[in-house]
């Protein structure tokens, strides 16, 4: 079953790029293995990527908890780079900031929708007038 509560278009997209991304990166790490003199990439590497991948692909079925996983990744990710490469350090702060925007602005908006009470409706119908 598709939960898609809050699912947005700007994290779909992300979550639909890191799944292309990261499931052709992983087949790639695959393919490392059965190459007689292929280059090595660290476990821990391969493992975040497969992770993203999974994340992204669980956005599409559980967007809420999707998301989060995709956060968490991608933190860990800015922390594993450091600053041994400093585009790809920009680039998950970029998209690590982009995730964190409903968390931000989601406060704002259950904050809205706690204070707009529907009583005038509610009052008309304990009365038995509709």
């Amino acid at each position: 079953m598709m939960k898609t509560e809050g699912r947005t278009w700007y994290l779909t997209t992300i979550a639909a790029v890191y799944l292309a991304l990261c499931t052709a990166a992983c087949a790639y790490y695959v393919s490392l293995h059965f190459r007689a003199n292929a280059g090595t990439v660290p476990l821990f590497t391969q493992l975040l990527c497969l992770g993203m991948a999974i994340s992204a692909a669980l956005y599409f079925f559980n967007a809420r908890l999707g998301h989060k996983a995709l956060l968490a990744l991608t933190a860990l990710s800015v922390l594993a780079i450091g600053t041994s490469n400093a585009k790809a350090t920009a680039f998950h702060i970029v998209v690590l900031l982009v995730l964190l925007v409903p968390f931000l602005t989601g406060r704002k908006r259950q904050r809205e929708a706690a204070n707009h009470t529907p009583e005038p409706i509610l009052a008309n119908r304990a009365e038995g007038s509709v």
